[in-house]
């Protein structure tokens, strides 16, 4: 009997991660447009684009946060 509910926690945990991990990719799809300005929270480095190619800006191993655009 127990075995069926831990058996449905870890699919509903599972679920959970899942919607967290496209969460992050929906809001980290990265560069949109140029024009857009992002800084590292780390070192304070300021970059505005200037080339639209996707991805995700990063500095000092961590995502860039953008501040403009």
């Amino acid at each position: 009997m127990q075995y069926g509910f831990f058996k449905k926690i870890i699919v509903l945990v599972k679920i959970i991660r899942n919607r967290r991990e496209v969460k992050k990719q929906e809001e980290g799809m990265g560069v949109k447009k140029t024009g857009e300005k992002y800084r590292c929270n780390v070192c304070g480095n300021e970059v505005v684009v200037t080339k639209v190619g996707g991805g995700e800006l990063v500095c000092c191993n961590k995502p860039m946060e953008k501040i403009e655009g």
